[in-house]
């Protein structure tokens, strides 16, 4: 390989790197200056940079009912584990993140396991009987009833 190709190479591999900088940055521009999605993009972000990544979660309070989503992206399913107490709720799984990569010597494979767990202390009772799970795509979707106060 000629010194003149390794240049052009070089250069291709600058430029593809400063487009990916500019589009992180409207990417962050676009997420922070929302105000809404701020702590969700921060979030995510300290969670892919480690080892163990936290979930996004929405608690919703129907009244009688509360409904609990759970983004699970990327979560292998056989390793997704649900605990459910009288005002918590856990997420635990794994993350099975393979990628190829080109290496001098030709293409190997990469696979990192990543943990996959959240924590949730709720404002109120449920009825741990009552939890009902069903995962919808990339969502968990947890449903308990509220304990009613015993009169």
């Amino acid at each position: 390989m000629s010194e003149d190709v390794f240049d052009e190479l070089l250069k291709e591999v600058v430029e593809a790197l400063r487009r990916m900088r500019r589009m992180q940055e409207e990417l962050e521009y676009y997420f922070t200056s929302s105000g809404f999605y701020a702590n969700l993009y921060e979030d995510r972000m300290k969670s892919i940079a480690g080892e163990a990544e936290e979930p996004l979660v929405e608690i919703r309070d129907l009244g009688d009912e509360v409904v609990i989503l759970v983004d699970i992206s990327g979560v292998k399913q056989e390793t997704l584990d649900v605990r459910v107490g009288d005002d918590k709720v856990e997420v635990y799984g794994l993350i099975d993140e393979r990628k190829y990569e080109e290496a001098f010597t030709g293409w190997h494979l990469h696979v990192r396991k990543k943990e996959f767990h959240g924590s949730y202390q709720l404002p109120f009772m449920i009825d741990p009987e009552s939890v009902k799970v069903e995962k919808k795509g990339s969502l968990l979707v947890i449903r308990a009833r509220k304990k009613t106060a015993p009169s």
